[in-house]
């Protein structure tokens, strides 16, 4: 059974600076979510990855 979500204000931080060190994987947006999670995208997620991602989250 799916859980219908309440609507809410997520939070969201777009990071727009180049990596530090190229070996570590670089985060392009944080959402904190209302129940304490936390959704990371990466710059490296596929357009498909990210948007069935920003879906599961409605």
């Amino acid at each position: 059974m799916r859980r219908q979500a309440d609507p809410a204000f997520v939070p969201a931080v777009l990071v727009d600076e180049r990596p530090q060190q190229v070996c570590e994987p670089v985060v392009a947006a944080v959402f904190d979510l209302p129940d304490g999670g936390r959704l990371k995208i990466f710059a490296s997620a596929s357009p498909a990855l990210v948007a069935a991602a920003l879906k599961a989250m409605r």
